[in-house]
């Protein structure tokens, strides 16, 4: 599950613009302007960890957004509204398997698989690492 919010203010993150704890609910807070991603917006991404993910899945939208947004205000500068908010529901974003070397090649054909579920990673470096 993922939370993205339209800000009029600042935020309190690092200088990178992001925050990653793999221990909590919300485990990924970024600054997409920071990260010069949205240049004309302040527009914060929000993930939720893949358990609560699961378990929540089939929560209201509205429900999952409040969650978000309660940890969000830990990070809002003073006089920081949010102006927008959308839930996104990514049911395939984390691989369940993962293949442990960074690509298959096929012996019959001229294929080469390769992917976010390849090299034991379950992410994106599974697509850029073989190439």
């Amino acid at each position: 599950l993922c939370g993205l919010f339209v800000i009029d203010g600042d935020v309190d993150l690092p200088e990178h613009g992001a925050l990653q704890n793999f221990e909590n609910e919300v485990y990924w807070i970024a600054d997409n302007q920071q990260k010069g991603i949205s240049p004309n917006e302040r527009i914060i991404t929000m993930h939720m960890a893949a358990r609560y993910s699961r378990t929540h899945y089939h929560d209201a939208d509205e429900d999952t957004l409040k969650v978000l947004q309660e940890e969000l205000q830990k990070y809002l500068k003073d006089g920081t509204i949010i102006k927008e908010a959308q839930l996104k529901k990514w049911r395939y974003s984390v691989p369940l398997t993962t293949y442990p070397r960074d690509y298959m090649k096929t012996t019959n054909y001229p294929l080469i698989l390769a992917g976010d579920s390849f090299g034991g990673r379950g992410r994106v470096e599974g697509v850029y690492m073989p190439g």
